[in-house]
Formats: structure tokens, C-alpha cells, sequence
């Protein structure tokens, strides 16, 4: 991981949950809701759905968007492996 993945993502759950990407926080339930059950390929396609007014909403210059953009995918199949449909038993 390094250290542009914790922050992507941060500002990637905001956008989804309709907050600033500048707060690169929501709240924990808001985050399990975004991203519990969902496969890679649709986070991924959720996650590029919002990251152009998340890049205007930051002043990305367009190779850094066009860089995070291909960025997504991976991070997308880290989340979805680490929120799986069900919750594993204790």
C-alpha cells in the first residue's frame, strides 16, 4: 500500500456519500454501507463514476486524475476482498 491509497480512498467514500473530499472521512457505518457485498468490478465502475467532480472539487491536474484512474481498479478489488458479502463468524 502507499500512501496515496488511504487518502483515495477516504476522498472516494466522501464522494460517494455525498460529502466534501476535502473531509477524507466518513463515518465508519456510511463506508460498510458503500462497500459491504460489492463486487471489484462494481466498485471500481462506482468509484470512476465520481472521480472526475472529485478531481475538479480538488484541482487535480489531468495526468494525476488520468494516474488515479488507473489506480482504481486495484484499490477497488482490495476493498471489495476486505468487505465481503458476509461478515466471517468469530
Amino acid at each position: 500500500m502507499n500512501l496515496l491509497e488511504p487518502a483515495l480512498t477516504a476522498a472516494l467514500l466522501c464522494a460517494l456519500d455525498g460529502l466534501s473530499a476535502n473531509f477524507l472521512r466518513c463515518a465508519p457505518d456510511a463506508a460498510e454501507r458503500l462497500l459491504r457485498g460489492r463486487s471489484a468490478s462494481d466498485l471500481a465502475e462506482r468509484f470512476a463514476a465520481v472521480l472526475p467532480a472529485l478531481c475538479r472539487e480538488i484541482h487535480c491536474p489531468p495526468r494525476f486524475q488520468s494516474y488515479l484512474h488507473r489506480c482504481l481498479p486495484a484499490l477497488a478489488a482490495v476493498l471489495a476482498q476486505n468487505h465481503p458479502l458476509e461478515k466471517p463468524e468469530p
